[in-house]
């Protein structure tokens, strides 16, 4: 929620111990390639759901290290994360998860189903956890 209107650049660079100057340009060019001047429905949608991932490797995975990567294309955007924590098994049904008290990866699924995206998940117990999220702009 981080980038909800009226959340400052500045209020997320120190949630997410991030420089000014980066949140900037991430935001920056994120609103590029997606083809928008500020912060509405699929950029808000992509940036909550890369948070909600980075706050379950913090919470969750136990993990020592973890990675994100984003791609910038002409005509896509990729977020691909992967840590090296304790992994999990993945439900086969997302609907399920409400039941489990996993909403914080239900969410993410929901939000990128909902704009037509791809999200992908894959974790073993002991294996660690990689996310991809894949954004046609």
């Amino acid at each position: 929620m981080l980038a909800a209107k009226g959340t400052s650049n500045n209020d997320i660079a120190l949630k997410l111990d991030l420089s000014l100057r980066t949140v900037k340009s991430y935001l920056a060019n994120l609103f590029l390639k997606l083809n928008v001047a500020s912060r509405t429905g699929a950029e808000v949608t992509i940036f909550r759901i890369t948070q909600e991932a980075l706050n379950n490797i913090k919470r969750h995975s136990r993990a020592t290290e973890a990675v994100v990567n984003l791609e910038f294309t002409p005509e896509s955007l990729k977020i691909s994360m992967e840590d090296n924590g304790q992994g999990f098994r993945p439900p086969k049904k997302f609907d399920r998860l409400a039941s489990r008290g996993k909403l914080g990866l239900l969410g993410m699924h929901q939000r990128i189903d909902f704009l037509g995206r791809t999200f992908k998940i894959h974790s073993k117990p002991g294996e660690g956890t990689s996310l991809l999220i894949e954004a046609r702009c």
